[in-house]
């Protein structure tokens, strides 16, 4: 399909590489957060929110590396999705929700690429929105040498 579309190639590296980029943005401002202590006291939720958003980034990551059906990402969630089966009563239910069966499919494909495209991405932007409205609510944290709990109205 790359060589179909005209720029296929193109698009395709801009979004492999950009989502490459949008986790190292991402880890940055965890470190960010974690090093001036943004995390503490009113801003605890909008810690919590990124959190979540974090793990939606590494779903998103996780059900985008299928996408090209390759031995690669054959392999890789082949083993991604056995670990579900680890989960005490409920996880081998879960594996096959998510592959659609016992073996990994065309079938399996349709469903990360629905939750890829359509259900992460929603996940995503409510979760931003919280984080935005929860961090507008608190206020930014100022440097490390500021007492994060102790700044600002409660």
């Amino acid at each position: 399909m790359v060589k179909v579309v005209s720029a296929g190639a193109f698009l395709r590296s801009i979004h492999a590489y950009g989502s490459s980029a949008v986790i190292i943005v991402l880890l940055l401002h965890l470190t960010q957060t974690y090093t001036w202590g943004a995390y503490k006291g009113r801003r605890e939720l909008a810690w919590l929110a990124g959190v979540v958003l974090l793990f939606l980034m590494a779903t998103m990551a996780f059900t985008g590396y299928l996408q090209p059906w390759d031995q690669n990402a054959y392999f890789a969630t082949t083993v991604g999705t056995n670990l579900l089966k680890e989960i005490p009563w409920i996880g081998e239910g879960l594996k096959e929700l998510l592959r659609g069966g016992a073996a990994m499919g065309t079938l399996t494909v349709s469903r990360f690429f629905v939750i890829h495209a359509f259900v992460i991405p929603a996940l995503i932007f409510l979760f931003v929105t919280v984080h935005v409205y929860l961090f507008r609510k608190a206020g930014a944290a100022g440097p490390v040498s500021e007492d994060p709990q102790a700044t600002g109205d409660v």
